[in-house]
């Protein structure tokens, strides 16, 4: 065990620290644009480069909402080299401070260690680090949304909740479970606050721009194909659709769609049918999973969100553990990251149905791994809150 300890110490030092300062955080420089051009009263430009990409582009863009280059707007004021650097600091302060709040009050040491090598081994969170995605940070807001709502403490809970969805707004699916457990409280906590999140970003960026922005958002913008899409979205046109970055059996895209959005509401009832009597991790868990899976836009890198799925399901359910489903799902992680990284020539060989399916290996156990959160929310089993 103190072997394993090591290995993983080792681990974060060289993939968490060391390629986490020195890597180019390109994801990091899209916000980090954004945000200047906010400082800067340019609004009404964040999102120009989203509004003309065209699908097959290889461009990055700024997707998020705008309270996301609000709150990053303080990095804004420095040089992107010192604000990558500071970046990095908050990023792997907020990894440990949210491995605290996941350890306090645990008297197990069982279970403690097991986090800790969790924490030390999580792949997919050391990708977020690399290239400047904000997941360490929405962790520890969602460690905390947890602990708080189990110390009887809703309205934080909510607004802790809220600051997750503001950084990810794919999360929003996590009011699903509060709806669903009679968290009124906390649910009507989350919703305030990310109203006033819409409205202060309004200050910042006007009602035109970000009327274009929500109404592409909404809509199909080509993306759904992509090599690095891991969702129901993206298994849908891979099937029954002609992308520019995959070939189905057949090219009907509006099938597409309407099957993958068959499919999201048909988990999203899942998931609220099997949280109404669910722990609160067990909840926590299924709605994050759920929440991946179903996202239009998946990529492999906000998979290191389940690194708290895997550590609740150990506590919703004593006696069975997760760590089968752990390395079934990572362990064809690191190879299939590497498409990012391939020229498009060598992407083509991966394009045509049904050899296209392989670059969605991580959606396939994803959904697997959705089934096993599903039935662990649903035997978990405690009394619904009044």
């Amino acid at each position: 065990m103190l072997l394993l300890l090591a290995l993983g110490v080792l681990n974060y030092l060289c993939a968490g620290l060391f390629l986490g300062v020195f890597s180019n955080g390109f994801d990091f420089s899209v916000v980090h644009e954004a945000a200047v051009r906010l400082v800067h009263g340019q609004g009404d430009r964040i999102y120009d480069a989203f509004l003309s990409f065209q699908p097959g582009d290889r461009s990055l863009f700024f997707l998020y909402p705008p309270i996301t280059a609000v709150l990053f707007s303080p990095l804004a004021l420095l040089p992107e080299p010192a604000a990558w650097l500071a970046f990095q600091v908050l990023s792997h302060t907020a990894l440990w401070a949210a491995l605290a709040v996941w350890l306090e009050g645990e008297p197990d040491p069982r279970l403690r260690l097991r986090a800790l090598l969790l924490f030390l081994f999580f792949q997919p969170l050391y990708l977020c680090l690399q290239i400047g995605q904000s997941e360490t940070i929405i962790l520890l807001c969602l460690m905390l949304a947890l602990r708080l709502e189990q110390r009887g403490k809703p309205c934080r809970a909510g607004l802790c909740l809220a600051a997750a969805v503001c950084l990810k707004l794919f999360l929003a699916v996590l009011i699903v479970p509060l709806l669903a457990r009679r968290r009124w409280r906390a649910a009507a906590c989350c919703l305030a606050a990310l109203l006033a999140a819409f409205l202060v970003g309004g200050a910042f960026v006007p009602w035109p721009t970000q009327a274009r922005y929500w109404s592409r958002l909404a809509s199909p913008f080509g993306l759904e194909g992509f090599w690095d899409n891991q969702s129901l979205t993206a298994i849908s046109y891979r099937l029954m659709a002609f992308t520019p970055y995959t070939r189905g059996l057949v090219d009907a895209p509006a099938l597409a769609r309407a099957l993958a959005g068959a499919a999201g509401l048909a988990a999203l009832a899942a998931c609220a049918w099997a949280c109404r009597r669910a722990s609160p991790g067990a909840a926590l868990a299924l709605g994050l999973t759920t929440a991946v899976l179903i996202s239009p836009h998946s990529d492999t890198h906000h998979q290191g969100l389940l690194l708290l799925a895997f550590l609740a399901l150990p506590q919703a359910r004593p006696g069975r553990s997760a760590w089968l489903w752990f390395y079934a799902f990572f362990a064809q992680f690191q190879p299939l990251v590497a498409f990012k990284f391939l020229s498009r020539e060598r992407l083509d060989a991966f394009a045509a149905a049904p050899a296209d399916l392989l670059l969605a290996l991580p959606a396939l156990v994803l959904l697997a791994f959705w089934l096993y959160c599903l039935r662990l929310a649903r035997e978990s089993g405690e009394p619904a809150a009044g």
